[in-house]
C-alpha cells in the first residue's frame, strides 16, 4: 500500500523531522576485519553471489548481481522493481553467527538508490521457542508523505539494533518493498558495546562515503510540523484490549461548538500501523477545521503472512481474526462520541488502500454513525461488503488516479452502484499514481468540505 503507499507508508517517526547531522558525534569505526559477513562486497561467486541467498521470487522485482556497479569495486548486489506495490519483500539475505555477540549490532552497507520509494537493511532474529523477530538497522527512500523517492551515488546507512534474548541464529536482509532500484555494497555486521544506544531506521540518514564504518548518531528527531496540534493524541485500547488500539487526537478547538464537535475516523492503507499517526497528525493540522475530533484505528495483526487481508471483515475474513473489522470501528466511534459531544450530521471516515474496503463497509452497517466516507486509491467489490441499501442518504467522495494501477473502473463502478442506491457520490481525479501525491492536504481538505455540504 504504498505511506501510503506510505508513505506509506512510511512514517515511521514523529511529527515532521529535521535532518540530523551527517558527521556522527560518535567517531568510533566498525573494523573490516570484525565483520560477521563474508563477501560483503559480493565480489566472489560464479553464477551466484557466494553466501548471499535470494528470498522467494516476486513479480516485477530483479535479484541482480551487478558487475558493472559497486562502491570502489565493480560488483553489487541490486534490487530492482517495477510494481506499484510494497509486498510481497524482495530480499538478498545472509546467516550470521551470534558466537561471542552481545546485545547490539551495528549493521550497515554503501547504498546508491535509483527512485527507491523504500528499501531497508533489515535484521531477523530467530529466537530459541522458534519465533522470528525483525529489526529495521536503516531505511532508504521517501520517510513523508508527498516526499519524492531516494536518488543518489554510493552513501553510507547504518543502524544499531538489539540482540533479543533468547536469539540463536540472525539473518542480514538486503529489502526492496517499493519500485525503483537500489545497489547495496559493503555489507557489514558488527558487535558493539552493550551500551550502545539502539537507533531508530527512520530516524537515520544517509551520510558520505566518507562516514563509511561509523556507528551512526543515536537520537529522536523531535522538530514539529510548523504550528503543530497543541493537544496531545493519545493512543487507547477498547477494552483495554491491545488488539483494539487507536489512537484519539483531541479538537484543536477547546470550548464545543453549540451543536458539538465534528468527527473523523481514520482507517490507513498500506499494513494500517501506528506508523501512520504523524501523517494523520498532519492532516488533522492542514486538512481540518479546529472543530475536529479525529481517532485513527489501528489494524490488529493476526497473522505474519505478507499477504495477508490488512483489515478483515465479516464478508473477508482472516481464519484467525478474533473480531470483525466493522465491529471494531464501531466501538471506536461509539468511545469517541461518548467521550465527547459530537455532531452526528458529521461523522466521517478516510480510508485509503487497504483502509477502502472496511471504510465502505463501516459505512453500510446497519446501525452506522457514520454519514459520510472519502475513500481513495482503492477498489470496491459489492459481493465483499453488506447490502448497498444502507448507502442511501449518505455521502462517498471518491479520490482516485488513472495513472493507479489500481483500475479507476473500480471507483467508477462504485459512483454508478452507490447512487443507485441513494447515496450522495463524487469521483475526484489526481495525477501520479497509486499513492498520496501533489498537494496531499489540500486533496484531503477538498474532500471534507464537499462532505460537510452533503450533510447540512
Amino acid at each position: 500500500m504504498p505511506t501510503s503507499m506510505l508513505t506509506a507508508a512510511l512514517l515511521l517517526s514523529g511529527v515532521l523531522t529535521s535532518h540530523l547531522p551527517s558527521a556522527p558525534a560518535d567517531s568510533r569505526r566498525s573494523r573490516p576485519e570484525d565483520n560477521l559477513l563474508s563477501n560483503s562486497g559480493a565480489e566472489k561467486g560464479s553464477r551466484t553471489p557466494r553466501e548471499w541467498d535470494r528470498t522467494q521470487p516476486v513479480t516485477g522485482v530483479e535479484y541482480l548481481w551487478d558487475k558493472k556497479t559497486g562502491f570502489e569495486s565493480k560488483r553489487s548486489l541490486s534490487l530492482k522493481k517495477t510494481v506499484e506495490r510494497y509486498f510481497p519483500i524482495a530480499s538478498w539475505r545472509q546467516e550470521i553467527s551470534l558466537d561471542e555477540v552481545g546485545r547490539r549490532l551495528h549493521v550497515g552497507a554503501m547504498i546508491k538508490a535509483e527512485r527507491a520509494h523504500k528499501a531497508v537493511l533489515d535484521v531477523e532474529f530467530e529466537l530459541d521457542d522458534g519465533e522470528f523477530r525483525h529489526q529495521w538497522a536503516s531505511y532508504v527512500g521517501a520517510r513523508e508523505t508527498g516526499d519524492p523517492p531516494a536518488q543518489h551515488d554510493w552513501q553510507w546507512y547504518s543502524g544499531i539494533v538489539e540482540v533479543p534474548e533468547g536469539a540463536k541464529r540472525a539473518f542480514v536482509g538486503l529489502q526492496m518493498y517499493g519500485p525503483g532500484q537500489v545497489w547495496f555494497d559493503e555489507v557489514t555486521a558488527h558487535s558493539v558495546a552493550d551500551d550502545t544506544l539502539v537507533t531508530k531506521a527512520a530516524q537515520l540518514q544517509g551520510r558520505p562515503a566518507s562516514d563509511r564504518g561509523r556507528l551512526p548518531v543515536a537520537g529522536t528527531r523531535t522538530t514539529p510540523q510548523s504550528g503543530g496540534n497543541p493537544f496531545p493524541a493519545t493512543s487507547r485500547a477498547i477494552d483495554s484490549d491491545d488488539a483494539k488500539r487507536y489512537f484519539l487526537i483531541p479538537p484543536r478547538q477547546k470550548k464545543a461548538p453549540e451543536q458539538g464537535y465534528r468527527l473523523l475516523l481514520v482507517v490507513p492503507g498500506g499494513d494500517g500501523s501506528a506508523d501512520f499517526h504523524p501523517f494523520i497528525r498532519r492532516i488533522a493540522e492542514n486538512s481540518l477545521p479546529a472543530s475536529y475530533l479525529v481517532v485513527q484505528a489501528v489494524a490488529p495483526v493476526w497473522s505474519d503472512d505478507e499477504n495477508r487481508v490488512v483489515w478483515p471483515t465479516r464478508k473477508l475474513p482472516d481464519r484467525k481474526m478474533k473480531f470483525a473489522t466493522e465491529e471494531f470501528l464501531e466501538e471506536i466511534l461509539e468511545a469517541a462520541m461518548n467521550e465527547y459531544p459530537i455532531d452526528s450530521r458529521h461523522v466521517y471516515a478516510l480510508g485509503w488502500s487497504s483502509g477502502g474496503p472496511p471504510s465502505y463497509t463501516a459505512s453500510l452497517q446497519k446501525s452506522s454513525k457514520l454519514t459520510g466516507c472519502l475513500v481513495a486509491m482503492s477498489v470496491f467489490k459489492p459481493e465483499l461488503l453488506p447490502s448497498l441499501k444502507h448507502a442511501r442518504g449518505k455521502a462517498y467522495y471518491l479520490l482516485h488516479s488513472p495513472e493507479d494501477f489500481i483500475s479507476m473502473s473500480f471507483p467508477e463502478t462504485a459512483v454508478k452502484k452507490l447512487k443507485k442506491a441513494g447515496a450522495e457520490v463524487h469521483l475526484e481525479q489526481y495525477d501520479g499514481g497509486h499513492g498520496w501525491h501533489g498537494d496531499v492536504y489540500g486533496h484531503i481538505r477538498k474532500g471534507i468540505q464537499w462532505l460537510e455540504k452533503q450533510s447540512n
